[in-house]
Parts: C-alpha cells; sequence; structure tokens
C-alpha cells in the first residue's frame, strides 16, 4: 500500500491572509494489476460532423500503468507498468499483451521511434531510459530445388555423375555456400541414389535449410 500526502491552504475569512491553515490527506492505493481501455471513434448515421466514442477494449496489464507508446507501422502499442518497474508490450491488431519486459525503476513515460521500431521507457526512481527494440528473426536463407536426374552407363560398377550445386538465397553480406551428399564428380551405382544438398547460416532461423532430389543410374544407352 502507499500513501499519498496533499497539503490544503485554507484562505481567511475576510479574503486577506491572516494565517494559514494545513490538513494533511492521506489517500490509500493498492497495488493491483490495472486495465487499459482502448476507445474508438465512430461518426453518428447521418451526422458526418458528430463522433460519438465507445470503449472497445480493455486490456489487462501491469500495476500503476503511467505511460502509452505507440509504434504505428509496427502495430506495437508499450506501456509503462510503474509499479511492477516493466513495460507491457501489446499486438494492436489483437489486443492481447505479447511480452512484459523488466526495465528500470518506476516507469512513467514511453517514447517511440518508428523508424526503427523502438520504444524509449523513462525510469523515474533510478534516472535512466530503458531502450526496447524487437528482435526479427532472419528467415530468408533458402536453397533452390534441384530437378532429379536420370542418366545412363555402359560400366559395371556404376558412372560418375555431376550436377550444379544448388543456388543460395541469403541476405547477409557473405553468401553461405552448399554442402551435398554424395558430392558432384562422385561414382554413383545403378540404381535410384537420394542427394542431399545443404547450408548453414547461424544468423538464420532456421539456421540450416535442406533440400533433396534423385540421381537415377541406368544400365545401356539412353533411348533414342
Amino acid at each position: 500500500m502507499r500513501r499519498l500526502w496533499a497539503d490544503h491552504e485554507v484562505r481567511g475569512a475576510e479574503g486577506a491572509w491572516p494565517g494559514r491553515r494545513w490538513r494533511r490527506v492521506a489517500v490509500a492505493v493498492t497495488a493491483v494489476a490495472l486495465p487499459v481501455a482502448v476507445c474508438g471513434a465512430t461518426a453518428a448515421p447521418g451526422m458526418a460532423s458528430t463522433t460519438s466514442y465507445a470503449v472497445t477494449a480493455t486490456i489487462l496489464v501491469g500495476d500503476t500503468p503511467l505511460g502509452v507508446g505507440v509504434d504505428p507501422p509496427a502495430g506495437t502499442v508499450y506501456v509503462a507498468d510503474n509499479g511492477d518497474s516493466a513495460v507491457s508490450v501489446i499486438d494492436g491488431a489483437t489486443g492481447t499483451v505479447t511480452a512484459t519486459i523488466p526495465v528500470g525503476t518506476e516507469p512513467i513515460g514511453v517514447g517511440v521511434d518508428p523508424s526503427a521500431h523502438t520504444a524509449y521507457v523513462a525510469n523515474f526512481d533510478d534516472s535512466t531510459v530503458s531502450a526496447i527494440s524487437p528482435s526479427v528473426p532472419d528467415t530468408d536463407l533458402a536453397l533452390s530445388q534441384p530437378a532429379n536426374i536420370t542418366t545412363h552407363s555402359t560400366r559395371p560398377k556404376g558412372a560418375t555423375v555431376t550436377y550444379p550445386l544448388p543456388s543460395v538465397s541469403d541476405e547477409d553480406a557473405t553468401t553461405p555456400a552448399p554442402i551435398c551428399s554424395p558430392a558432384p564428380g562422385t561414382v554413383f551405382p545403378f540404381g535410384t541414389t537420394t542427394v542431399t544438398c545443404s547450408v548453414t547460416d547461424a544468423d538464420d532461423s532456421p539456421s540450416t535449410v535442406t533440400v533433396t532430389f534423385t540421381v537415377t543410374l541406368r544400365h545401356g544407352h539412353p533411348r533414342r
């Protein structure tokens, strides 16, 4: 429980200031999880210039919310939960709290840089500002899908088969190279063999991408 004290000044009966009397008023505040109300505006039918407001959602956040910041491009809302020394992150599309992030002591306000998708939180009790940036997974790593290969050989123990490596797609400055097994230039036996190709980049999620194709080696010459 917290107590908030307010000073009350009383003016003299004749309008002068013969003296001052002070009265202290204590207000008890109990720490609870508090909701954030979301309001929407609607125009009344037939009256385009008249706007009415209604609560469209109530979102439960942390203790004593004291500041709200919005990142419009990302559709993300940040709420400073003063009593919890945390920030509630709300998905604006669904109205749900997706994360609760510890920050400094008693956050009281949130500012958002939409271009960098970064929220800055002012922490009242420890004279700091917490910067919050979303961690966006790198998911662009990809391998092209090779076509299956069918070839022929008259040799008794198989034949050397060469094939092009699949191409790699990745936004990183250095593109990793794929590895295939069996490798190009390997002697393949008669029948069908599955070739597995993979590429790995630790910055991506998933960090390894894999594709497969088949090499079929048949006896004799190909039909014309």
